[in-house]
């Protein structure tokens, strides 16, 4: 989930340096459409995925948390023809706009299901040479530990909404966000970046964007 805290400006000259396809603004549609639009990465952030991606040149990429197919599109869009792409969705809605929105993007295979269950069914598929969580903030924890677990060794886990719009740092804040959820984020950004299997970084955009390179 992305909130664009750039400026008009500067949204404006960076839209035409990294443009958007006809299919990535009908995923976004389609997200404004039942009125979630604001739960998208916003495109520069996409940008962000797209040359993550393209350093790691994965072979199988996972997404926990599709949406209606936004940023999933970005983490394809320069990869090799025969890589594998696992996207998962557990709203049934959300996961019908997805599937509409991919149909035709070839090597995209959207799961639906709960992730917790449908990331079991996936451990045969493992190691993955990039994951990307944007999903169930409850569930951040259960999520890494997975993908510590199931991520090669030069891969990357990358994560969205690690500041939950500042509320893991600013205490008292009011937010969307519960407790618990603010909580396990901490939990969550401590875990990953003390892990020393990992380098990591924090990307100070206004959700917070965190990427980790599995070293050993």
């Amino acid at each position: 989930m992305g909130q664009d805290r750039i400026s008009k400006e500067q949204h404006d000259y960076l839209a035409p340096l990294y443009p958007e396809s006809g299919r990535m603004k009908n995923s976004k549609s389609l997200g404004e459409e039942i009125q979630k639009g604001f739960l998208s990465i916003t495109f520069w952030e996409g940008q962000i995925l797209n040359f993550l991606s393209q350093i790691i040149a994965p072979k199988k990429i996972l997404e926990i948390g599709t949406f209606t197919g936004y940023s999933i599109q970005w983490l394809a869009k320069s990869v090799a023809p025969d890589t594998k792409i696992y996207t998962i969705e557990s709203d049934s809605e959300h996961h019908a706009r997805a599937t509409k929105a991919l149909n035709g993007f070839s090597g995209i295979q959207c799961l639906k299901g709960p992730a917790v269950e449908v990331l079991n069914d996936l451990k045969p598929k493992a190691p993955f040479d990039l994951i990307f969580i944007d999903a169930n903030k409850n569930a951040y924890v259960e999520y890494l530990d997975w993908s510590t677990q199931h991520i090669s060794k030069g891969g990357m886990i990358i994560a969205d909404n690690v500041f939950l719009g500042g509320a893991v740092y600013q205490p008292g804040l009011e937010t969307q966000y519960s407790p618990k959820q603010v909580e396990t984020m901490r939990v969550f950004n401590k875990k990953i970046t003390e892990n020393p299997d990992f380098v990591s970084v924090i990307l100070p955009t206004f959700e917070g964007l965190l990427a980790a390179y599995r070293k050993t």
